[in-house]
């Protein structure tokens, strides 16, 4: 009995979709996604290089949620840029709107579990 459902298992998980097997990151569709994931990656390389980049991805969205937590405003994210010495790299209205409708949120805030997929 128990042979037979850690076999049921392994071809469960055997033959179910990974994200790695899909070959796309979430959210890799949307371009101001992106460019800001590759601005947060460029500024980790230079100045946080030590960090695992999912270590500086809690440590960004940690300083840039707000103060009751769990949610990112989309402003915040242009605000960070602009911290870092890259103004040129924030989100147009176009962009902000984009990412929101990526995100599947109705107003102007992104939960935190959405921002660590997309970042």
């Amino acid at each position: 009995m128990i042979l037979n459902s850690s076999r049921l298992l392994i071809a469960r998980v055997a033959t179910r979709p990974s994200s790695m097997a899909m070959g796309r990151r979430a959210f890799s569709d949307c371009e101001p996604v992106e460019r800001i994931r590759c601005v947060f990656e460029e500024y980790r390389r230079e100045h946080f290089s030590d960090e695992t980049p999912s270590r500086f991805k809690k440590h960004v969205i940690k300083a840039v949620q707000g103060p009751e937590g769990g949610e990112v405003k989309i402003e915040s994210l242009n605000q960070m840029l602009e911290n870092i010495g890259r103004s040129d790299a924030c989100l147009s209205q176009e962009d902000q709107k984009l990412v929101l409708k990526e995100a599947g949120v109705p107003d102007r805030s992104i939960p935190v579990a959405t921002m660590l997929q997309m970042f």
